[in-house]
């Protein structure tokens, strides 16, 4: 293929094998050493480097699934799967981000007991009903880390504002982190919980809102160079109405109520 043609195709489709387009000619995600770089800064420097990188290979994969949605006619089905696999991806970002700055805040919960034992006693009635009486015996342990769902790190995250996010957002962080509980299909809520209903353009909106607003916080001391690496997670102007029709509709379902 020519220099010329090779400048004509678009992203996708320097990807594509017919059109034996050499490799330094394809579309690349930013190079995971760049974001390893980005996760390096501020409040970040201390993060282990197991988890820079599994960030990078997520941010590089959210990458390919912009490029998708950008510059592919695709069945609204697949749209709706791309979307819940970004969203996914994003917030597993979000929760490994969050999960570092709490445990390097020293604000990770801590475990102080074990359970050792737990003693039954036999059915007996009280007034109508039968009841059983259940005696748990702990005993003390060295403290430890527990366990944090993300729910947790959430609110505390919030609480102690470990980062600069607007008050407003966490709102829609909490309904991400729903969302994302979609990776096990079985569970299904009402009928019709599929995919299809709970995977929307706006969700897939604030997915990328968000994790802008995370990876470029004034507390990871990102120069602008080093920003505009997220530049493909940042709203466009339609994204944007989009996010602001979704914030009318949700004030006027509470004032409703």
């Amino acid at each position: 293929m020519s220099e010329k043609n090779i400048e004509n195709v678009s992203n996708f489709e320097t990807l594509i094998e017919k059109n034996d387009i050499r490799y330094d000619d394809r579309w690349k995600p930013n190079f995971v050493s760049t974001y390893e770089m980005n996760l390096s800064q501020g409040l970040l420097k201390e993060m282990n480097q197991e988890l820079r990188k599994n960030i990078a290979y997520s941010l590089q994969y959210l990458e390919y699934i912009e490029l998708q949605l950008c510059e592919l006619h695709l069945h609204n089905v697949i749209i709706t799967m791309l979307y819940k696999t970004f969203i996914i991806t994003g917030t597993s970002i979000i929760e490994g981000i969050f999960c570092y700055l709490l445990k390097s805040n020293n604000l990770w919960n801590q475990k102080e007991w074990e359970l050792e034992e737990k003693i039954n006693t036999n059915k007996f009635k009280l007034g109508n009903e039968m009841k059983k009486i259940e005696l748990h015996i702990f005993k003390q342990i060295p403290k430890t880390n527990d366990e944090m769902n993300f729910d947790s790190m959430i609110k505390k995250v919030e609480s102690k504002k470990l980062i600069s996010i607007p008050h407003g957002a966490f709102p829609y962080i909490k309904m991400l982190r729903r969302l994302r509980n979609k990776v096990h299909l079985q569970i299904h809520e009402s009928p019709n919980d599929t995919d299809w209903w709970s995977f929307k353009y706006s969700d897939y909106c604030w997915m990328k809102c968000i994790l802008y607003i995370i990876l470029t916080n004034k507390r990871f001391d990102l120069s602008k160079q080093q920003k505009s690496y997220y530049s493909f997670l940042k709203p466009t102007e339609d994204e944007i109405e989009v996010l602001k029709k979704d914030i009318k509709k949700s004030k006027e379902k509470i004032d409703d109520d």
